[in-house]
């Protein structure tokens, strides 16, 4: 990405760690913990001096310049620090501008190996069995600390908010984290963007998984109002880092923001014949990269995901598979019952298959019976699923379930099986049957002899 109007603002703690007293007991190394860490920030410590306590003081060592940072101490280091030419001694002059010393620290350690690196996950974040000595610590925000040199464990506060992006999918109003859908809708997605302190070149990337397909970037907006589109650039071809698309702000507009402004951007997928379906959903990830002096940095990525099912209806005369059969889904869209697709139907087709369902009422209707059959009685089931509040992996799985006890539910895969049975359309067993006829039947006959020799006997009387 092309580096313009940069604004070199480093945004780090300081820290400095000195030693305690040694006394027999005592502990050679310390720890540097962050308070109110930023989750998924990566916080990295650099020793720039090492220390070597007194032995009969409590309170007093000796720095002098750790191994790779002798450049630095006779370069820009020289602004801030005194280096006694006989013993190495080093100390910190009275003047010295904490800011400035570390900003010029980091830029210099930029190439140097971190002493200890730590990726927050919660808003505490350590980083232990350091050497004591004088440490630059490196973080996307920042905060200066000074501390007492007889405290070997120092804590320092993380005062600033970052830049952050939080992705939701919009579902009936709400923003959630997951949502059902069926192939061919359309699923709307808002990402916000929080403007940082001393940021520049925000470009949002969005990845979208095979299951979705890309439509369009439909507002860019700050408190409801629209962001002129001067302002930032929407690629979605031609992208070599595997994203779908990007949109890269303008730095000379963004650094006319104030740190906690949120930039709204709403945009559109559609679930495409690639969905998967069952309890594993299509993800949506997005982040942010952005600059901060000359170092690119990025946000944890944030995840949503859209589930899908499907229906498989398997066609038999109870021993067998049976062909010849037609099907047609229905779907209530709540006063009537309406057709998903046209009739499922082939020669030889013995398995019918939906793909690609949402939650829903739905009724399966053999809608072709085959010859010398009778119709299977319709279907009706629901399909609801139960996604994660909060989406924290691609992996996360949805649950799916029926109340149908014609559906079974594996995977968040919904199968049926049709029986088609012959002979008369009552059952034969079980019940009256189709020998009702022949008791009617029978009945009446037996009426019409007795009638009969009673009407004989009546006219030999007579």
């Amino acid at each position: 990405m092309k580096k313009s109007n940069k604004i070199f603002s480093v945004v780090l703690a300081i820290v400095f760690v000195f030693a305690m007293a040694i006394p027999a007991f005592a502990d050679d190394t310390g720890s540097i913990t962050i308070s109110n860490a930023i989750n998924g920030e990566t916080y990295s410590a650099y020793q720039m001096l090492t220390f070597t306590p007194v032995s009969d003081s409590a309170d007093k060592g000796v720095y002098k310049v750790a191994e790779g940072w002798e450049a630095f101490f006779s370069g820009d280091g020289a602004d801030y620090f005194d280096v006694n030419a006989n013993d190495g001694a080093v100390t910190l002059k009275e003047d010295a501008d904490l800011t400035a010393l570390a900003a010029a620290a980091i830029d210099y350690a930029e190439d140097l190996t971190a002493t200890a690196t730590a990726k927050a996950e919660s808003a505490t974040v350590v980083l232990s069995s350091l050497a004591l000595g004088y440490y630059v610590v490196d973080t996307s925000l920042g905060t200066i600390c000074a501390l007492t040199n007889t405290n070997s464990d120092v804590t320092t506060i993380e005062k600033n908010e970052g830049p952050a992006l939080k992705k939701k999918i919009v579902e009936n109003g709400d923003l959630v984290d997951a949502n059902t859908a069926a192939i061919g809708d359309t699923v709307t997605y808002q990402a916000t963007i929080t403007i940082g302190e001393g940021v520049s070149e925000y470009v949002m990337h969005d990845k979208m998984s095979a299951g979705l397909t890309y439509v369009a970037v439909t507002s860019v907006e700050i408190k409801d109002e629209a962001v002129d589109e001067d302002y930032y650039d929407i690629t979605s071809t031609e992208l070599e880092d595997g994203c779908t698309f990007e949109i890269a702000f303008d730095s000379a507009y963004t650094n006319t923001l104030v740190r906690g402004t949120e930039i709204v951007v709403t945009y559109t997928a559609t679930v495409d014949a690639d969905a998967v379906v069952g309890s594993t959903g299509n993800p949506n990830e997005a982040w942010l990269e952005y600059y901060t002096g000359e170092v690119v940095r990025t946000t944890p990525v944030d995840i949503v995901i859209t589930y899908t099912t499907k229906l498989t209806v398997n066609k038999t005369n109870g021993t067998s598979p049976l062909k010849g059969a037609g099907f047609t889904l229905y779907k209530n869209d709540g006063e009537n019952w309406v057709a998903v697709g046209s009739e499922l139907k082939a020669d030889d087709m013995t398995t019918f298959v939906w793909n690609g369902l949402d939650e829903g009422s739905y009724k399966i209707v053999e809608t072709t019976v085959p010859s010398g059959y009778n119709k299977a009685d319709d279907i009706v089931f629901t399909v609801t699923c139960e996604v994660p509040e909060e989406v924290t992996a691609v992996t996360d799985a949805a649950e799916w379930t029926s109340e149908s006890d014609d559906i079974t539910v594996t995977d968040g895969l919904y199968n049926t099986t049709v029986v088609n049975s012959t002979g008369g359309l009552l059952p034969e067993t079980g019940g009256i049957g189709t020998t009702i006829f022949y008791i009617v039947g029978a009945l009446l006959v037996v009426g019409a002899v007795i009638l009969l020799i009673t009407k004989k006997r009546m006219s030999a009387e007579a």
